[in-house]
């Protein structure tokens, strides 16, 4: 059984994925649901040898950890700590153009914090902070084109 943890949540389907219907339409294009309204979702980023995937689901990108519990107890005995620790810089999960930016150098900010909107094909997409901690530089500006990968923003 694997478990997911987004932000600070964790949670674990151990009957498989109680009453979510999940459908690949094409590509990284998946249908999502779970009650009567259906949710488009994308996967933006994946990287297997950290078990961290990126989400972009209504606008919002959800950053998701999925372990099982070898994983676990590889953290717990210190082999796998750099990969529990998170990002220490926020990059363009994709090309696009920076609305907003929500943090400033300095700033004390929480996991799940927007930090940034980029708009991509035509949407809005609020770059949540991966970690809880401190801003120590922020790369891009309002109104500044981004190619996928860029740097955006730097953890202390």
């Amino acid at each position: 059984m694997r478990t997911h943890q987004v932000g600070k949540q964790a949670f674990s389907f151990p009957d498989g994925l109680e009453g979510w219907t999940v459908e690949h339409v094409a590509g990284r294009e998946f249908r999502i649901q779970r009650g009567p309204e259906p949710k488009t979702a994308f996967l933006v980023a994946y990287d297997p040898r950290q078990k961290h995937s990126s989400w972009w689901i209504d606008g919002d990108i959800y950053e998701v950890r999925s372990t099982r519990p070898i994983d676990a107890l590889l953290d717990q005995l210190g082999i796998a700590a750099t990969a529990a620790k998170g990002p220490e810089v926020l990059v363009a999960p994709m090309p696009g153009l920076v609305l907003r930016i929500d943090a400033q150098p300095g700033a004390e900010v929480a996991a799940g914090q927007t930090l940034l909107v980029l708009e991509a094909m035509k949407m809005e997409n609020n770059l949540k902070s991966p970690v809880s901690g401190i801003v120590a530089e922020v790369y891009a500006q309002a109104g500044q084109a981004v190619e996928k990968g860029a740097k955006l923003i730097r953890f202390a």
